[in-house]
């Protein structure tokens, strides 16, 4: 397991992680071109996990939670043990208690719909 921070963000009703270090999916992306010959698009939001998928899991409360905690970082642990993909995407599985606070604090499940995890990239 590997431990790194990122900071929460609103945005358009999702609550995501943020991390400043693209560094972290661009060495998974190679790592993916290398191994499987394709190259992965950097995701939508740059390096991210999804806390609070606002398609799914919208309450105001979300944003009102993020309104009273401005640049809150969490920490937490990704593994590469397993680099799960689809037909579209890549990504890593994702471990954090404080995630799992933020959406406990918001009304949610501890548990989310999509277990957390570090999207790396979409299939070009």
């Amino acid at each position: 397991m590997f431990t790194a921070k990122a900071e929460l963000e609103y945005k358009n009703s999702w609550v995501m992680a943020m991390m400043s270090d693209l560094g972290i999916i661009d060495y998974y992306r190679w790592w993916f071109w290398r191994e499987r010959g394709y190259w992965l698009m950097r995701p939508k939001y740059g390096a991210h996990i999804s806390v609070i998928r606002g398609k799914d899991e919208y309450n105001p409360a979300s944003e009102l939670y993020m309104d009273a905690r401005p640049n809150l970082e969490i920490e937490f642990e990704y593994t590469n043990d397993m680099i799960l993909h689809n037909d579209g995407y890549v990504w890593l599985p994702v471990c954090s208690e404080e995630l799992k606070n933020v959406r406990e604090e918001c009304g949610f499940p501890r548990e989310p719909i999509m277990p957390f995890h570090m999207t790396v990239g979409r299939v070009m």
